[in-house]
């Protein structure tokens, strides 16, 4: 009798445990289906608030980036306009296409595009037998300079200055000294060697022809002329010459360049009348080549009565395509 109620007693047990489990596990399990699905919901509201770049692998050329599914309109009307504003550069797409260990992602192959190129001529005249004017053009990555330095005076000593000048600066700068260290340097180097005695004047271009920028540096130099929109902009020096005081402020204009844009730099010697030229001829100056305004231009500045060593250096922005 006793075994009989142990064993009602063990079966109760056991069924009133199973009531239990049956319970609390399903429970457990609703519990846990719940969260998961709370957890998927979450997963997808934060991807598509999220910034859609999953990764980007950046080089000199090429950038490669993995997005959540896009299209090509997509990429090219949206994603890359908006590249282009924050790298402050030209961006071209070479392929898109699915990813297949990435299913839902697509990968675009993008490369820096230089929309411009420059164009460029020059012509010096010497009063006496060298001129005193130096000219320097050079490239250096992603940088192209155009440099004009008058060297106080005329003639051989003139020209002396003025190339040293221009060789130390292009030597600084392709040493990979920073454009204000290196200008600092120059002035200091020029101060010491001429103990004031002796000035040179500097026009320096820079243009950043993967960002379409330039910056313009003058230093005692003569005003230069941006012809654009069939307007003209005078830049001026607002600084001394290389190598008169102690200590140079750097002072620059920044723009961005366009196409067609038409730049002009040139010693003191074209005279004070150059600007009232330009404006004269301007319209045909526009239809002109940079070889044929360089010429047009130095035979009007010849004619005027007073010479001087002088140079000119005309740029031209034109479109690589």
């Amino acid at each position: 009798m006793e075994k009989k109620e142990i064993d009602v007693k063990f079966i109760v047990g056991i069924v009133i445990l199973l009531v239990i489990f049956g319970v609390v596990g399903g429970s457990f399990w609703n519990l846990v289906a719940r969260q998961a699905q709370k957890d998927k919901q979450e997963e997808a509201r934060l991807e598509n608030e999220a910034i859609r770049a999953i990764y980007v692998e950046a080089g000199d050329i090429l950038k490669e980036m993995v997005f959540v599914d896009i299209d090509k309109k997509t990429v090219t009307e949206e994603l890359i306009p908006i590249l282009e504003n924050y790298l402050n550069e030209s961006l071209d797409l070479v392929s898109i296409k699915k990813q297949h260990l990435q299913i839902g992602y697509t990968s675009i192959l993008l490369k820096h595009e230089l929309k411009y190129t420059l164009q460029l001529a020059k012509k010096q005249y010497a009063l006496d037998q060298q001129c005193g004017d130096s000219i320097l053009t050079f490239g250096l990555d992603e940088h192209h300079y155009v440099a004009l330095s008058d060297g106080m005076g005329q003639g051989y000593i003139a020209y002396k200055e003025s190339k040293l000048t221009l060789d130390v600066l292009s030597q600084l700068l392709k040493n990979g000294i920073q454009l204000r260290d290196t200008l600092n340097t120059l002035n200091t180097l020029l101060k010491i060697k001429n103990q004031g005695d002796m000035y040179t004047t500097l026009d320096l271009f820079d243009f950043n022809l993967m960002n379409s920028r330039l910056k313009v540096i003058k230093y005692g130099a003569y005003e230069s002329y941006l012809i654009r929109n069939h307007q003209i902009d005078v830049l001026h020096s607002h600084s001394l010459p290389v190598g008169m005081a102690s200590t140079m402020k750097m002072v620059s204009y920044d723009m961005k360049i366009k196409e067609n844009d038409i730049l002009i730099l040139t010693s003191d010697g074209v005279g004070e009348h150059f600007f009232d030229l330009l404006k004269k001829y301007q319209e045909e100056i526009e239809k002109m080549s940079v070889y044929e305004i360089v010429s047009f231009l130095f035979q009007k500045s010849f004619q005027k009565k007073d010479l001087d060593d002088m140079s000119i250096i005309v740029i031209k922005v034109v479109n690589r395509n």
